[in-house]
């Protein structure tokens, strides 16, 4: 067994567990515009489909390995490479010296461990876009809980089967660590276990509404899936979507 802090050794299967509801949606979203950018891009699953579709797309990946992914699935389809800019930085700090009219964050504001980092994040893509601009996240509020471990995606490629189980520990400092086990099996026989483990913050809708607010975004919608539906307080996601308001300035820290 292989245990892991970051994504090097499971960037590569990474993709096997995309969540394709939310892969469609955001994939929905960003081709409503010309020209998106993409926090978190991760392996590029999301920023990849947009450019098959002609939309320009600013992504930022501050994983390495991820980006390495990313940048390999550029190297197949090298005709998208002129309407993808990936930038290895994080949310806080990535700078793209210009301004678009929509953000998406996929899966990745929970990965802002605390308050200060949420704010720096909201802020610096606040910078990026035009007044009026749209910027849609969701943020986990029902998966923040001790979780021993649940089995969830399975997936086979030839004769190797790739199963994925995800626990959850509510840390003292008010994170949550994630642990990731990615079984590895060819012929029914279990070849490699991985283990990843990552931090997480904890936020609830008053904290992140008021972060929001700090950054210069309006709240205009909050669904509970990727579908649309209206939040509700037990659902497991609350799904933001947000306008830059005018009066922030694209300079502003």
């Amino acid at each position: 067994m292989t245990t892991h802090d970051g994504y090097d050794k499971v960037s590569g299967i990474y993709d096997m567990f995309a969540d394709q509801a939310a892969l469609d949606f955001y994939t929905g979203f960003g081709s409503g515009f010309g020209e998106v950018l993409d926090i978190g891009a991760g392996t590029g699953r999301i920023a990849i489909a947009l450019a098959r579709k002609g939309t320009r797309v600013i992504s930022v990946e501050p994983s390495p390995a991820m980006a390495g992914q990313f940048r390999a699935k550029l190297d197949r389809e090298p005709a998208l490479k002129g309407l993808i800019t990936l930038i290895e930085a994080d949310a806080g700090s990535f700078d793209a010296g210009r301004t678009v009219p929509a953000a998406f964050m996929a899966g990745s504001f929970d990965h802002l461990p605390n308050d200060e980092e949420r704010l720096k994040a909201l802020s610096n893509i606040a910078r990026h876009l035009e007044p009026g601009g749209r910027l849609v996240f969701e943020v986990w509020m029902g998966l923040m809980k001790d979780d021993p471990g649940t089995w969830a995606g399975e997936t086979t490629v030839g004769d190797t089967t790739y199963k994925r189980m995800v626990g959850r520990k509510v840390m003292p400092d008010g994170t949550v660590e994630i642990e990731l086990v990615f079984d590895i099996s060819r012929g029914g026989e279990l070849v490699e276990r991985i283990e990843q483990h990552s931090r997480v913050g904890i936020s609830d809708r008053d904290k992140v509404h008021g972060l929001l607010g700090q950054a210069g975004f309006q709240v205009t919608g909050e669904f509970g899936d990727y579908e649309g539906t209206p939040y509700k307080e037990d659902d497991s996601i609350l799904l933001f979507d947000t306008v830059r308001q005018a009066h922030t300035s694209p300079d502003s820290d």
